[in-house]
């Protein structure tokens, strides 16, 4: 009788020490999940070197996204450069400032890419669609189309710091607004800008 009390005792101090085990992960999960802190497992699995810190994968894809963007208006803007400066057409000042707003938007791109090493992310470069239309009738409607696109960018800038806020990145929240959002608007207003000039002398000019 004396062997059955000590081995059921035993089992009952197993048992309690399993559940306590079992509070403690749950515990611990549930913080992890609050702060946004990985757990030991996922970091192994995406941080091998150890060096993220609140950044979310979610935030890196995000990001991965935002330099196919940037990529992409680069490639729109030097194809406008590109029609600009043949020979039949000859408006060298519309192909020198379109050259000039793609490598704006290159080196957006590679502040991008920059920024998710320097996290410890991985960058994933994905497919560059080509621009739908390489051939402008007048000079304001590639204005237009840029408008349109830097307003788009602008979206997705602000989308992109809304989600690190929300996941509590203040690092890339600071990142964002600190290289991109005021210079954004100021690329918007110049664009509107010479789209009014053009707009008050005519398509007949340029």
């Amino acid at each position: 009788t004396h062997y059955y009390i000590v081995r059921v005792r035993f089992a009952i101090m197993s048992l309690k020490s399993v559940l306590f085990v079992a509070i403690l992960s749950f515990c611990a999960a549930v913080a992890y999940s609050d702060y946004g802190i990985p757990t030991s497992r996922s970091s192994e699995d995406t941080d091998p070197l150890g060096m993220r810190q609140f950044f979310p994968t979610s935030n890196e894809v995000l990001l991965n996204d935002q330099i196919s963007r940037e990529l992409e208006a680069s490639y729109l803007y030097e194809s406008m450069a590109a029609y600009f400066s043949r020979p039949r057409v000859g408006l060298k000042g519309f192909a020198k400032f379109f050259s000039k707003s793609s490598d704006e938007e290159r080196d957006h791109s590679r502040k991008f890419i920059e920024y998710v090493n320097k996290r410890g992310g991985k960058v994933n470069l994905k497919n560059i669609m080509r621009p739908t239309t390489q051939e402008w009738d007048f000079p304001i409607d590639a204005l237009k189309a840029a408008f349109e696109k830097e307003k788009e960018l602008n979206v997705k800038l602000m989308e992109l710091r809304n989600a690190a806020d929300i996941s509590k990145d203040a690092h890339l929240v600071s990142f964002i607004e600190d290289n991109f959002l005021t210079e954004q608007v100021d690329s918007i207003k110049e664009f509107r800008e010479m789209i009014a000039r053009l707009e008050r002398v005519g398509t007949g000019v340029g």
